[in-house]
């Protein structure tokens, strides 16, 4: 769950839209996507925040048990 939030509000960092985009593509795709930084990025992040996830968890500071 944490990778896939982490890659949607990862997505739309740096997209340029082109002015005239080729026919047959649509008006809002953008130039480069550059699908495999932002896969890297979100895991990145993602592992960043499981961990500290695991450690609040664990070190019982919010506890999820009776």
């Amino acid at each position: 769950m944490l990778w896939w939030l982490t890659f949607f509000m990862v997505l739309p960092w740096g997209i340029q839209v082109e002015e005239k985009p080729t026919p047959g593509f649509a008006d809002s795709a953008p130039k480069k996507p550059q699908l495999k930084l932002k896969l890297l990025i979100t895991t990145l992040v993602s592992a960043v925040a499981w961990f500290c996830v695991y450690f609040i968890i664990e070190s019982d500071i919010i506890s999820f048990r009776n």
